[in-house]
């Protein structure tokens, strides 16, 4: 069985790839023509991968701290 904390982390990483994806697709069709994606497309687009590669450094962190178990662990038990 999958534990919470692997069903949250697959969904919030799900969701930020969809997410991606829309904006990439977007900014395409907003910004690109039949063959290129032009200067100011091109400044959007590196911008948009910026973005999304330090959301999902926030999430990771949000999550690993949310899911992690905050009591210590115990010295004196044995593996």
């Amino acid at each position: 069985m999958i534990d919470r904390e692997s069903v949250i982390e697959a969904a919030a990483a799900l969701a930020s790839v969809l997410v991606m994806l829309g904006v990439m697709l977007y900014v395409g069709m907003t910004y690109g023509s039949a063959t290129a994606l032009g200067d100011q497309g091109a400044e959007v687009m590196v911008g948009a991968i910026v973005a999304f590669i330090l959301f999902v450094t926030v999430l990771g962190v949000g999550l690993a701290y949310a899911t992690s178990d905050p009591t210590p662990p115990d010295d004196d038990a044995t593996a």
